[in-house]
């Protein structure tokens, strides 16, 4: 069997702890992967960063947009950058806002 964790916030170590502690033998590392998916992953454009490298999880990623795979280190510097998507968005929002209350059908 192979994990597929999407919590951004714990290490591939953490999840196979957390499996460890409920089963009899130590669950190993090697068979978890770490996984971002991106918000416009939502509407099968998106990307989802892998890690490590796992050829399931890459094409099921594939089919909803892209998949890119690399470390836990990548994974974790992108993670901060894709933090700042939230106010991106919200920022096109009152953007979009101001200028449809400005030019209304025109806009």
């Amino acid at each position: 069997h192979t994990v597929l964790s999407l919590v951004a916030t714990a290490s591939r170590a953490d999840v196979s702890q957390l499996l460890t502690t409920t089963a009899a033998t130590p669950f190993p590392v090697e068979r978890i992967v770490k996984a971002l998916p991106l918000p416009p992953v939502a509407h099968h454009a998106g990307a989802t960063l892998l890690a490590p490298r796992h050829a399931a999880a890459t094409a099921m990623f594939d089919s909803l947009g892209s998949a890119h795979a690399g470390d836990e280190a990548m994974l974790a510097s992108a993670g901060a950058l894709s933090s700042i998507m939230g106010a991106f968005y919200a920022t096109l929002r009152a953007q979009r806002e101001w200028l449809v209350a400005r030019e209304g059908d025109r806009a």
